[in-house]
């Protein structure tokens, strides 16, 4: 018999390590801490090798933060789907212009 805990124990993850990736300060500006950016790189490909993605590499390009590239091989007849990715962390704006507050990880849920 599978229990509700059972159930819901795959769909931990789906909400636990994005928020984790979310709550690290990686802005990559100038001006801010570097560490929080090579922290975010491998927490992210953790959690895709963990997902069964078996080819993750590091792409370091000239001025730039670490890029992560992912493949995952199709199945033979299965449509082909590019899905870019950009992590849009930006510095911090002065809070007075916010029209409301930024927004937290697991807000709302």
């Amino acid at each position: 018999m599978v229990t509700a805990a059972k159930a819901d124990a795959p769909t931990d993850g789906l909400r636990a390590d994005p928020e984790r990736l979310a709550a690290i300060p990686s802005a990559a500006f100038p001006g801010f801490p570097p560490e929080p950016v090579p922290q975010a790189h491998t927490l992210l490909v953790r959690m895709l090798r963990d997902a069964g993605v078996e080819r993750v590499a590091r792409l370091d390009l000239p001025d730039t933060a670490p890029v992560v590239f992912a493949e995952i091989t199709p199945a033979p007849d299965a449509p082909t789907c590019l899905l870019p990715s950009h992590d849009a962390v930006r510095p911090p704006r002065d809070e007075d212009s916010r029209p409301s507050p930024p927004v937290e990880p697991g807000a709302g849920a």
